[in-house]
């Protein structure tokens, strides 16, 4: 989340991002704001004896527009988010990044188009 942050408040014109479980209206004058979302998956346990578990899961970073400007600003920031997430396989660190960020198919939605960006992760962690 650091990372988008970081990329939202660099970027010209800044970008507002709307965090689940926090208050948050969409800019007033239209402007394009992203959406950030954790949809947890299935976890495993990692371990014969269950001491460590494996959760997996999606970060998917919503880019809300409004419809009939174009696709290529959104585009554009589309890509720059994915490269703010390379695959980074299991190393020293418990989060991973195992495949390369997708961009979804946009949905239309009252006056707005959105487009996807998901991230898949997989989190160790000891019990």
């Amino acid at each position: 989340m650091r990372a988008l942050a970081a990329y939202a408040t660099a970027h010209s014109p800044v970008l507002t991002i709307s965090r689940e479980g926090a208050p948050f209206s969409p800019p007033s004058d239209g402007s394009t704001f992203l959406e950030a979302l954790l949809l947890p998956a299935d976890t495993q346990v990692a371990t014969l004896g269950g001491s460590r578990r494996r959760f997996f899961g999606s970060f998917q970073i919503n880019i809300w527009a409004k419809d009939n400007i174009g696709t290529g600003a959104t585009e554009t920031i589309a890509e720059e988010i994915a490269q703010l997430f390379p695959v980074f396989p299991k190393t020293l660190f418990p989060v991973s990044v195992e495949t390369p960020a997708s961009v979804k198919r946009p949905i239309v939605e009252n006056g707005w188009r959105v487009l996807p960006v998901i991230i898949n992760y997989r989190y160790e962690a000891d019990n």
